[in-house]
């Protein structure tokens, strides 16, 4: 049998629930040492990314967030993948005013940029690469005001975090972070990143007598439960845990893969784990 390797491809086509989404490829060679593991991996779309990208379509569309402002924030977004979903789901339902921000390494923006403005146009979509300025805005059909913006962020940098935020920190209703637990040394960082975000939503909360808590989704493909237990115990030394999610019913057939990445292959989301990270109150 020979099985096909979508991260060698330079063009890759989703179906997401009904969203057809294009996706421009950059593989890289794994024997470049010049690229940073890091970047390698941030420039093809991984399996997890698909299923973040659903379980943040299913978030939006169970969620009745049309007549209030949303939130989105993607970690180590790579291409974007389920940011540029939950931005077209947003559209889709009439969200009142959204902001997607897709945020990954330097190295790894230019990529990001250029498939956000890329399905933006196709989705007609508003993009803002210039976090300083909100002079982009403009109003879309169904929707007050939806932007998706993409910005560089280092785990653990919070003036970048805030730079990409606009310098408000607060009130983030939904962050997505793919395939991001497998490399030990980014634990640290990104933790305090969670923690950050966690942190500030819960005071903006407390302050305005809020109920809702930020929804912070994980989706990895378990490959070393070693190092993948070691970040999450490292959560609860921070004063936050993780609880396990199932994934999208979607996904769960053995034809899901042909309907939503185009080939057959039983075993694509097979060892992907969804995650939802919260506040430790024990």
């Amino acid at each position: 049998t020979i099985y096909r390797r979508p991260w060698l491809e330079t063009h890759r086509t989703f179906q997401i629930d009904g969203l057809t989404i294009e996706l421009t490829q950059r593989p890289v060679d794994r024997l470049d040492q010049t690229t940073p593991q890091a970047e390698r991996t941030g420039m093809v779309v991984w399996n997890a990314a698909v299923v973040l990208a659903h379980a943040a379509r299913n978030f939006l569309l169970k969620n009745n967030h049309r007549h209030r402002r949303l939130r989105v924030l993607e970690l180590g977004a790579g291409l974007g993948l389920p940011g540029l979903v939950a931005a077209a789901t947003a559209k889709e339902v009439g969200v009142l005013s959204c902001e997607v921000v897709l945020t990954d390494l330097p190295g790894v923006l230019p990529e990001t940029m250029s498939n956000m403005n890329t399905v933006a146009k196709a989705l007609g979509l508003n993009t803002n690469t210039n976090m300083t300025s909100n002079k982009n805005k403009k109003v879309l059909e169904g929707v007050a005001s939806l932007e998706l913006k993409a910005a560089p962020l280092r785990w653990g940098n919070q003036e970048e975090l805030s730079q990409a935020l606009g310098g408000d920190m607060e009130g983030i209703d939904l962050v997505l972070a793919a395939d991001c637990v497998y490399f030990r040394e980014s634990h640290t960082a990104l933790v305090r990143t969670l923690g950050q975000v966690l942190q500030r939503g819960r005071r903006k909360r407390r302050k305005e007598e809020v109920v809702e808590e930020e929804e912070i989704l994980l989706s990895y493909k378990s490959r070393n439960v070693r190092i993948e237990k070691e970040f999450f115990q490292l959560l609860r030394v921070n004063g936050m845990r993780a609880l396990d999610l199932p994934i999208p019913l979607s996904l769960q057939s053995k034809e899901a893969a042909k309907k939503i990445l185009g080939y057959d292959d039983e075993l694509a989301f097979v060892g992907i784990k969804m995650m939802r990270v919260v506040m430790d109150l024990d």
